[in-house]
């Protein structure tokens, strides 16, 4: 099986034999005078190719700086948005630790109430180391408040003024006070 290329070639060779021939037939000054005609355009020609190579240079080159500025641009717009994305987390983190610190606040300081006013009030240190608490700490600390949160803390305020409202369970009266029984 022989080659396109080698066919070519063999339908070429007679070819350019034959005006091989026909220009060895012509006197020699006829060679140097197609010669010296030919070199201007196989100059121009030669220019033509140069040219056009600069030309697709320059558009390589031109389209490699379009490229080159396309990622700039685009390293610029992720590093951008990396930014803006670290300073929300940066946002969040500091909403968050304040959120810990007020709700550590907030629960120290009604325990201390708490305690504080035990002895003149039962029903109010219940109120302040109560549901409420509890309800007041998760929205703080896990920023969630659920509906049963708040009817836990108003049964536990309704429970609390109950008792404080009650009157107290007299007690017997003790000799010597001067009081009459009753």
């Amino acid at each position: 099986m022989t080659n396109s290329s080698d066919d070519d070639a063999a339908t070429l060779l007679p070819a350019a034999l034959n005006i091989a021939a026909q220009w060895s037939a012509l006197p020699p000054e006829h060679l140097r005078e197609a010669l010296a005609a030919l070199d201007p355009q196989l100059a121009r020609e030669h220019e033509l190719r140069m040219r056009a190579q600069d030309a697709r240079e320059k558009r390589m080159a031109t389209e490699a700086e379009i490229a080159k500025a396309h990622a700039k641009a685009e390293l610029e717009k992720i590093r951008a948005d990396a930014a803006a994305v670290e300073t929300r987390l940066k946002r969040a983190h500091t909403y968050r630790m304040a959120g810990l610190a007020a709700g550590l606040t907030i629960s120290i300081a009604m325990l201390i109430a708490s305690v504080l006013v035990a002895p003149h009030g039962p029903w109010l240190s219940c109120l302040f180391a109560g549901p409420g608490l509890l309800a007041l700490v998760k929205i703080f600390v896990l920023l969630k408040s659920d509906p049963e949160d708040m009817r836990q803390t108003a049964r536990a305020a309704q429970s609390a003024l109950a008792a404080a409202v009650q009157p107290a369970p007299l007690s017997p009266p003790t000799p010597g006070s001067g009081q009459p029984p009753v």
